[in-house]
């Protein structure tokens, strides 16, 4: 079983759904992905932000490590 955690990052990131500012809820617009450094639990950061109230958002996508650690926890817990 996928955990809904992973199933939330991959419909975001597959489907490339839009985001809302949480302020204004106006679409944000994205900036650019980076790849994190010395960063063992996330890989890649997005840049978002809002052009109507000039908010700023990263987004961290979690590295496969952190996936799996996830994953394993909710395994687990389901198992109990």
């Amino acid at each position: 079983m996928v955990s809904k955690y992973f199933k939330k990052i991959c419909c975001f990131y597959e489907l490339e759904q839009n985001m809302n500012c949480w302020h204004c809820q106006e679409e944000l617009i994205w900036g650019g992905d980076h790849d994190t450094e010395d960063n063992e639990e996330y890989d890649m950061v997005s840049n978002l932000s809002c052009p109507n109230c000039h908010c700023f958002v990263e987004v961290y996508h979690p590295s496969e490590s952190l996936i799996k650690e996830y994953k394993d926890h909710e395994d687990a817990n389901e198992s109990e």
